[in-house]
């Protein structure tokens, strides 16, 4: 079923704001690299696999603590989350 103009239009506005919402991977990871990071990363993966490996500079807020601790996270920064999983 085609889209109508109204809904074309709402899909648009969704994707531009998501893309200003949204940071790359490969920009963030660049910034990373290269110790220029503008941006506070918050690895939400659970507390063991944090201190297995995690991005250097990063924070770990799991996604069960983040009430407990969102008071205390900056609110002049960017946040920047990343999670993932091994298969």
């Amino acid at each position: 079923m085609p889209f109508s103009d109204a809904e074309r239009t709402m899909v648009a506005h969704y994707f531009r704001a998501k893309l200003l919402a949204e940071r790359q991977k490969v920009d963030a990871a660049r910034q990373v690299k290269e110790g220029k990071e503008d941006f506070l990363l918050v690895d939400t993966r659970h507390r063991e696999a944090f201190l297995e490996a995690h991005i250097p500079g990063a924070i770990n807020v799991t996604l069960e603590g983040i009430e407990d601790r969102l008071s205390k996270l900056p609110r002049d920064q960017e946040l920047v989350t990343y999670c993932w999983h091994r298969t």
